[in-house]
């Protein structure tokens, strides 16, 4: 079996600002019209943004972050 970090708060923090600017790049580099394309997938990338963020939260809030 193998596991993979996160494993502690710190470590989970990190990763999640690592996210979150890989995220923030990809999205600010999309046109306008490709960010609500929904014709190659039923979500498109704003859907998709808007599910990370609801996820995001729903964690954060537990550990406090």
């Amino acid at each position: 079996m193998s596991l993979i970090g996160p494993f502690n708060k710190r470590d989970l923090i990190k990763t999640l600002e690592q996210t979150y600017q890989e995220v923030r790049k990809t999205i600010a580099n999309l046109p306008l019209d490709d960010l609500y394309d929904r014709s190659k997938n039923n979500w498109s990338p704003s859907d998709t943004l808007k599910h990370l963020i609801k996820c995001v939260k729903q964690l954060a809030l537990p550990l406090r972050l």
